[in-house]
């Protein structure tokens, strides 16, 4: 549930610096040991410089997201129609952050590996494994996209609370903040209805989804 919603009119560190160090110094008893951010290394900056005791480590779904996106941009998305081998490699690619920090690497050679021994896709993926290493194990690191262990490994959940908002084009700073508090009267009774144990409401915008019904 959202406990926290914040308007920016843009993303630089010290934006990110200035919100987080309003909720830090409004609420000073929160202390968390992990928290999931998304990729930006701004907003990770700012987390990780007032919450130095934390780990800050990113989402799984963000991760995946962003592979298959990349391997479609580097020329790949016909390829991966076709051959099962190259699809084969982007999960596996994906499936890196579930390794130790400390044996992503070695998960990465054995990857190409396995690349080189099918269809010569070390070759043909070529720039898509060296995006690979030097974006997120070189860049990003092991340590940040590593969910190992943890019990929260994404922040899909909020996707669909973001994309319901966004739907609807808020015309104006009313229209927003009327939604946000709709939003937050839902949650309410969300919250209501689990400490009463009853079956919680699921809003509008999960019901939609076929699979869930």
């Amino acid at each position: 549930l959202p406990v926290f919603s914040v308007i920016m009119s843009k993303r630089s560190r010290e934006a990110y610096d200035s919100v987080v160090t309003f909720i830090k110094n409004k609420y000073s008893t929160l202390n968390p040991s992990v928290i999931i951010a998304d990729y930006d290394a701004r907003m990770q900056g700012a987390v990780k410089a007032a919450y130095p005791n934390a780990r800050v480590v990113g989402s799984w779904f963000h991760y995946a997201h962003m592979l298959n996106k990349k391997a479609r941009q580097l020329g790949h998305a016909d390829l991966l129609k076709t051959s099962n081998w190259a699809r084969q490699l982007i999960k596996h690619t994906m499936a890196l952050a579930f390794l130790p920090p400390d044996r992503i690497e070695d998960g990465y050679n054995a990857l190409v590996s396995l690349a080189a021994e099918n269809e010569n896709l070390d070759k043909v993926m070529a720039n898509f494994l060296e995006y690979v290493k030097r974006v997120w194990i070189e860049g990003v690191g092991a340590e940040a996209f590593s969910v190992c262990r943890q019990r929260r490994r994404t922040l899909y959940a909020q996707e669909p609370y973001h994309h319901a908002l966004l739907k609807k084009g808020q015309s104006d700073i009313w229209t927003l903040t009327d939604s946000l508090r709709k939003q937050e009267r839902f949650s309410v009774e969300k919250l209501k209805s689990i400490a009463i144990g009853s079956k919680c409401p699921r809003p509008p915008y999960v019901l939609a989804k076929a699979k869930v019904r």
